[in-house]
């Protein structure tokens, strides 16, 4: 399949559900689910500080995520890659289709005009050729 792998940077964890197991262990556990307001908050700090931040200033020097979403218009998305070969587009082939477009435009054509199909002509009429009778004797 012809998809662009997303980066990773990114990806993250925001927080592990405990639901099932505080279910389980009601009677023989505190729930682990809330962690009260005060450790909630050092959370967010803690995960801004190590994590958050870290991945931002990344994202900001190497733009990884920005790269990718530039790379998406080179791929088709077809689930077989061999089986058609796509028309590769650079951004050459892009740009001298735009320019060709304007073109057509300020020609004052329509491009929607210009490769639209022509009306078919109408097939020349076929006479058909007399047949021999044959006699069987």
């Amino acid at each position: 399949m012809d998809i662009p792998m997303a980066p990773g940077l990114g990806l993250l964890l925001e927080r592990t559900h405990y639901d099932s197991y505080d279910r389980k262990n009601s009677k023989s556990h505190e729930p682990l689910t809330d962690w009260g307001e005060i450790i909630e908050k050092e959370i967010e700090r803690t995960k801004f500080e190590l994590i958050t931040k870290d991945m931002i200033e990344t994202e900001l020097l190497t733009q990884g995520m920005l790269k990718w979403l530039a790379d998406l218009v080179h791929h088709d998305f077809t689930a077989n890659a061999e089986a058609e070969e796509p028309e590769k587009k650079t951004f050459v082939t892009m740009a001298a289709a735009c320019a060709s477009k304007a073109a057509k435009e300020q020609d004052g054509v329509a491009p929607e005009a210009q490769d639209a199909p022509k009306e078919a002509e109408a097939p020349a009429e076929v006479t058909p050729e007399p047949v021999a009778a044959t006699s069987s004797g």
